[in-house]
């Protein structure tokens, strides 16, 4: 009773010895001939009864089919937390995996899970003693190594950037091709390069190449006289900068040219500081790994090409809506005066007819 076989199970009624006793069975309610031979799988009760009627019950299983781990998949490679192994049988023996190169450990449990990172083969053996192939998987949480030569990442260069990325992993630049993992990029523009390795850990990477002294920004070329990188903070280093020049801080597109964010010629102030040599910083938003800030300074005639702002920090006060509440407020003021003035005014009027009604009575 409660066993599990991999192999058909042959039926047999056997009376008492010394007995004429007649028998009779059952197999999940359906009547059988002893000697029956069951070859599929399945789950089975056996009732076998005397003429007596006293009866007997047994439950058994057939099982030739090896269990199928659920939760991985054979050679898979994953950056999951915690990877929790199961199989597809209601109820198994055990699980036994290997870590790396370590001893195999056993596991009597109906589910497993591993979350350090390695490789790792596991196999399961079910009540009826069939073992499943043995599944290879790879956890691996850490990030594509990569090495960037030439420039920083969320940076600005006027010379060529190798990129040499030294685990297994997809390289797709601007999310319209792929490179090889070793590469050079010499033309100007804007590249965003994605690097996927095979547990799907991901590296965004943003740089723009400039080597000319132009660049096209909302459709007008601009003369430049030095670029900036920009990241959390514009720093512009102490240089010998026209007293007419300032910045322009744009952000690079990935069809060509630079979306125009804001500018703003130097003050007076700002012009010495840089004349002292030191470095003049201020804050930009954040726009995640999607895009990124370039700042190039310009000269003072180029900045008119553009609507110039006087503010230093986008990410200082907005007043908008201060202006919309006051907009309001007055609007309603005047609403109110405007109401009163009516109910008076017909009050009046009112009060008029009623005179008249009385002087025509009289």
């Amino acid at each position: 009773d409660g066993k599990y076989y991999r192999d058909p199970v042959s039926i047999h009624f056997i009376p008492t010895p010394g007995t004429n006793e007649v028998l009779r069975g059952w197999l999940n309610n359906e009547e059988i001939e002893s000697g029956v031979l069951v070859e599929e799988d399945g789950e089975y009760l056996l009732r076998v009864v005397d003429d007596a009627g006293n009866d007997v019950e047994i439950w058994f299983a057939i099982d030739t089919q090896a269990p199928i781990l659920l939760g991985i998949t054979n050679g898979e490679y994953t950056n999951r937390e915690v990877v929790e192994i199961t199989t597809n049988e209601k109820r198994i023996q055990y699980f036994e995996y290997r870590y790396e190169s370590g001893d195999w450990i056993k596991v009597e449990e109906q589910k497993m899970s591993v979350s350090q990172e390695g490789t790792y083969r596991v196999y399961a053996v079910d009540m009826a003693g069939n073992t499943s192939i043995v599944y290879k998987f790879v956890v691996d949480r850490t990030a594509p190594v990569y090495t960037l030569t030439g420039v920083e990442n969320k940076g600005i260069t006027n010379s060529n950037v190798t990129l040499v990325v030294e685990t297994e992993a997809t390289v797709v630049v601007n999310n319209l091709y792929e490179i090889p993992t070793i590469n050079t990029f010499t033309d100007d523009g804007y590249y965003k390069v994605t690097l996927r390795d095979l547990a799907g850990n991901i590296v965004n990477l943003q740089f723009v190449i400039n080597t000319s002294k132009q660049v096209v920004v909302n459709d007008k070329i601009i003369s430049i006289m030095t670029q900036h990188n920009a990241i959390d903070k514009v720093r512009i280093e102490g240089k010998e900068y026209p007293r007419n020049s300032g910045y322009m801080l744009v952000i690079p597109l990935v069809e060509g040219g630079f979306t125009y964010v804001r500018g703003k010629p130097f003050s007076e102030q700002e012009y010495q500081t840089l004349m002292r040599g030191e470095a003049l910083e201020f804050g930009v938003s954040d726009t995640g790994d999607t895009s990124m800030f370039v700042a190039f300074v310009v000269d003072s005639d180029e900045l008119k090409k553009f609507e110039i702002q006087t503010v230093d920090d986008p990410e200082e006060e907005d007043n908008t809506l201060m202006y919309v509440g006051m907009i309001v407020f007055i609007l309603a003021l005047f609403m109110f005066f405007f109401i009163f003035f009516m109910k008076r005014r017909k009050k009046e009027e009112d009060d008029e007819d009623v005179e008249e009604t009385i002087y025509d009575d009289y």
